[in-house]
């Protein structure tokens, strides 16, 4: 996988996955499972938090800890949230033969 990087400039974020392993999907799934994920704001909050403390960010502007996710705009979290999962998608898709 090369480095995936989404950029949004009207919301001011910028922020790039590094290649990831199956190591960095294992810390994010045991991340995950420590958060609430019960509402879509959760849950995307909960897979910032989740690839943050897993380390999958190389570069994340503006700077977020996972202690800071909450105290985001919706809007940056929504953008953030919902491409995690677009990257774990393409990260464990099986290509055709």
């Amino acid at each position: 996988m090369d480095p995936k990087t989404i950029e949004h400039k009207k919301l001011g974020v910028k922020a790039t996955i590094r290649p990831l392993k199956q190591r960095d999907l294992e810390s994010f799934g045991a991340a995950l499972a420590q958060l609430p994920s019960e509402s879509s704001s959760q849950r995307r909050g909960a897979n910032v938090r989740a690839a943050i403390t897993a380390g999958w960010f190389s570069e994340i502007q503006p700077a977020i800890t996972a202690d800071q996710v909450a105290d985001q705009e919706p809007a940056v979290i929504k953008l953030l949230g919902d491409w995690i999962d677009q990257v774990y998608g393409e990260v464990t898709a099986i290509p055709p033969e």
